[in-house]
């Protein structure tokens, strides 16, 4: 496990270095490598093309495999490992591929890092990832890294946000949960959720916002929901706490929806009762009023017992 850089607030490095300094610096890093495979033989053309090999080897590595052409160019003209690695550096592949490297070290508020700690340190943030059960998707391209690594976040700190991740999920509703599980989702998903929601999956968020309607319908006593209901509640905006009021308003007007003897007129289905809490599906809340209201016209004139007009009070779109 590489070791844990040093956090924000220590004193500030020198940004001057001196001719020396920077002399110095250029050997220490990760250059050697270069600086040994840049030595072309003088001998046949197949040495220098094995040198060449060796030289796009190195770049690859690092992720910058079109730059070995125009390394091949600056050896054959003399250039120094030195001068190769500073053109190296002033590409936009190199800016790009090190960003986040290059962030890092510019403000100076920690020991200047090398190209190799910093593809270690998305090596092993990638492979913990994956043994700790996170998606496979998540956390897996360079992108994902860039902006934890730049901001001064070591692997050990990464490696607590999994961990808080799983506490997350252990201190998760059991019905939401119990829920999200019957939908696939994992718990190492369900980490994911909760240690970055704008990099996990979009399938992710949508089991974890169905889980919770469908925690609510069950508490409520309208009972299980399918995926598919959920997930079509999930798309109209249906949140946790506007599911638990649509579905306590259908659970008052229960009596509402089948017919009793003598009555005429179909029984409100579970699509229209859904439509009717939380899509504003204004045909099926007409159809409850209405038998609303003539159940109570039927007490009032001696018809028998019905329920009142209460239950299809509050039966707008829940979403809205």
């Amino acid at each position: 496990m590489a070791e844990t850089r040093n956090a924000p607030g220590t004193p500030r490095r020198s940004t001057v270095p001196t001719a020396g300094a920077t002399e110095k610096a250029t050997r220490d890093r990760a250059r050697d490598a270069i600086a040994t495979a840049v030595k072309v033989p003088s001998g046949p053309d197949s040495a220098q093309t094995d040198a060449r090999a060796r030289i796009r080897a190195i770049l690859d590595s690092y992720g910058l495999a079109e730059l070995g052409d125009m390394s091949w160019d600056l050896i054959t003209r003399g250039a120094s490992e030195a001068e190769i690695w500073r053109e190296v550096e002033a590409t936009q592949p190199y800016k790009t591929r090190f960003k986040a490297l290059i962030e890092w070290n510019a403000k100076g508020i920690g020991p200047a890092q090398t190209e190799e700690q910093y593809l270690n340190f998305e090596r092993e943030g990638a492979a913990y990832m994956r043994a700790a059960g996170m998606p496979p998707s998540f956390y897996d391209e360079q992108s994902d890294f860039a902006a934890a690594y730049a901001g001064g976040v070591s692997l050990n700190e990464l490696n607590q946000r999994v961990v808080n991740g799983y506490q997350a999920v252990s201190q998760m509703d059991p019905l939401v949960r119990e829920q999200a599980r019957m939908w696939g989702a994992t718990d190492g998903m369900l980490a994911s959720f909760f240690l970055d929601p704008d990099r996990s999956l979009p399938a992710v968020l949508q089991a974890v916002q169905g889980a919770q309607i469908a925690a609510e319908s069950i508490r409520t006593g309208f009972g299980q929901l399918s995926r598919d209901e959920a997930d079509r509640l999930t798309e109209l905006g249906v949140t946790a706490s506007t599911a638990a009021q649509g579905f306590n308003a259908l659970g008052s007007s229960t009596e509402l929806f089948s017919t009793i003897p003598g009555e005429g007129g179909p029984a409100v289905t579970r699509e229209e009762q859904l439509g009717a809490a939380f899509a504003n599906d204004v045909a099926a809340q007409d159809k409850i009023s209405r038998r609303a209201r003539a159940r109570v016209a039927a007490q009032e004139s001696g018809g028998g017992a019905v329920v009142t007009a209460q239950g299809a009070v509050g039966l707008g779109s829940a979403a809205s």
